[in-house]
């Protein structure tokens, strides 16, 4: 399988879990501790109880500003030179009814594969200023 093609597969996984609140599943993407944030706010995430708190407070903020889906593509990713890491690129959709709720953004995902050759993250990192998109999620142990 090609780097893009499991980038897009993870996503697609991460995104699913997130949206239909299987925190579990959702935990079960990242391989722990990972950052999990934007440039101006990242999070420490280091149990599956902080990945649930940040993903239970970013689909909240989403459904708040009428998000009625959540749309992550690929757009590039790096195979490490050991095959063990992938690094990619991908645009975030945040939309209702095929509108954009908050402009289109960027985020950066490293992912890592695991003993169990599964592909987990280690870091999510939006390239957008979450607080000028209604995205600012807080710091996990604030809540």
């Amino acid at each position: 399988m090609e780097p893009l093609d499991i980038y897009q597969e993870w996503l697609d996984r991460a995104s699913a879990a997130l949206w239909s609140g299987d925190w579990d599943g959702l935990a079960e993407t990242m391989r722990l501790p990972a950052e999990m944030g934007a440039y101006d706010d990242v999070v420490a995430a280091e149990t599956p109880a902080d990945v649930r708190r940040y993903g239970e407070t970013y689909l909240a903020v989403m459904r708040e500003a009428g998000a009625t889906a959540y749309l992550r593509l690929a757009r590039e990713a790096r195979l490490s030179d050991d095959g063990r890491t992938i690094d990619g690129v991908h645009e975030v959709h945040v939309l209702s009814g095929g509108t954009r709720v908050v402009p289109s953004f960027t985020s950066e995902v490293a992912l890592e594969l695991g003993e169990d050759g599964a592909w987990r993250g280690t870091s999510i990192i939006s390239q957008a200023r979450m607080t000028e998109n209604r995205i600012n999620v807080g710091k996990a142990d604030d809540r």
